[in-house]
């Protein structure tokens, strides 16, 4: 047991700065081809949810529990039953994506702008980019075993200690961390973007 909780971290840490790497390069790329900028704006800003849009307060926080906390982990679990490997992690990915063109197009516009927008979301950006890693890292053993099952490999574990495995991983640590996720972008990313403007 301490060795699978030693992957799991160690994965989770993998998967995490993987989703930084992509925030990184894409925030350059975009910063140094300087492309449409109202292109660019109006795809990231069509990428969120509807239900999301036009929220504040109390409202979107629980918008953003519901959408990150539930909807999302939903479709990472049910690409993991897929028998392809890492197909779960295009949210993470499709997530460290929006990041990287929404900074890259605030410093092509003004530096200090993007800067303070980069400072403000990073407390919530960080906590839910980290919080899809764990949960991409949670469901990890559940595709391999339905992997292992298909191709005939050894594998001592049953379906049903993974899942119990995963759940508990996603009620101690994935929940908990997107609903900090969701009150820091809410209500403290704005405040702390404000201050720096």
């Amino acid at each position: 047991m301490k060795k699978s909780s030693n992957n799991f971290i160690s994965r989770t840490w993998h998967f995490f700065e993987i989703a930084i790497a992509i925030t990184i390069i894409t925030a350059v790329i975009i910063y140094l081809i300087h492309p449409d900028l109202h292109s660019v704006v109006k795809s990231a800003s069509n990428a969120y949810p509807n239900e999301i849009e036009n929220k504040s307060g109390f409202t979107l926080f629980i918008q953003y529990i519901l959408n990150n906390g539930f909807k999302v982990p939903l479709q990472m679990f049910i690409f993991a039953l897929i028998p392809i490997p890492f197909l779960y992690l295009i949210n993470v990915f499709y997530t460290s994506l929006l990041p990287g063109l929404l900074y890259g197009v605030a410093y092509t516009l003004a530096f200090q702008k993007g800067f303070a927008i980069t400072i403000g979301s990073m407390p919530h950006f960080l906590s839910e980019t980290f919080a899809f890693c764990l949960f991409a890292s949670a469901v990890y053993p559940i595709n391999l075993w339905i992997r292992d099952k298909i191709f005939h490999r050894e594998n001592n574990s049953t379906f049903w200690f993974e899942i119990k495995l995963f759940l508990k991983r996603y009620i101690l640590y994935v929940l908990p961390l997107i609903i900090l996720a969701a009150f820091l972008e809410t209500y403290v990313a704005d405040w702390i973007t404000n201050l720096m403007i």
